[in-house]
């Protein structure tokens, strides 16, 4: 906000925070500058919570006049798609709307990601098979850091989508997490934390990486 404040000296300029804590270095420029009524943080908001937003904007622009506006948040799909709906009608005819460093969050190997597939490992609501087992099972350490592969149950499948924050990957590429929903009935033992070893074989002869083929050969012949 500083630096736009500087570079452009807008007449308003109003910025939303996930995080509930205010940003010291800032409250010490607005303070300083008596630029209360110019820079206006609002922290603790959701992007994508439609009723929060609408109350900011509709408050701070209700001429529906904004010149630019810049997301630079979650650099989730969801959210940015909500954030695009609540306040894109408050851009002036003329004006930029900017989703910042959009593919960060998408490049292999990030650090969020690899969070996604760590928290799916140590989901007790999920049977790890596949790339995710090989090597519990005695076959060949794959990368399982960075890929996932498992069994939900159906009925826990929209919350667990939701808490880890998946997303469909994009058109023509290959996911880097695959989740199976068995049906009809749940085939594992309730404390089960990997799939038995012919379930994993299977899943890892179907894979697309010929070291996942390599991996199922392995536990066959050692079975």
């Amino acid at each position: 906000m500083v630096l736009y404040d500087q570079l452009f000296s807008p007449r308003k300029i109003v910025a939303i925070d996930h995080s509930p804590e205010p940003v010291k270095p800032l409250e010490t420029y607005i303070s300083r500058r008596h630029k209360r009524d110019v820079v206006k943080p609002f922290y603790g908001v959701n992007q994508a919570d439609r009723t929060v937003m609408e109350a900011i904007l509709a408050r701070e622009f209700p001429g529906r006049d904004l010149n630019l506006i810049v997301d630079d948040a979650s650099h989730f799909y969801a959210e940015a798609r909500d954030a695009f709906n609540i306040s894109f009608p408050y851009l002036a005819p003329g004006g930029h709307y900017v989703i910042e460093d959009w593919a960060w969050a998408h490049w292999a190997g990030d650090t969020w990601q690899r969070e996604q597939v760590a928290a799916l490992a140590s989901d007790d609501r999920v049977v790890r098979s596949g790339i995710s087992a090989a090597s519990d099972l005695g076959g060949s350490l794959l990368d399982s850091a960075r890929e996932f592969e498992g069994y939900v149950r159906e009925a826990d499948f929209p919350a667990l989508v939701r808490q880890v924050r998946l997303e469909p990957a994009p058109l023509g590429e290959h996911g880097r997490i695959l989740l199976r929903i068995p049906r009809p009935d749940w085939p594992f033992l309730p404390a089960a934390e990997v799939a038995p070893r012919a379930v994993v074989a299977v899943d890892l002869s179907e894979s697309h990486d010929p070291r996942g083929r390599s991996a199922a050969d392995e536990l066959i012949h050692r079975a």
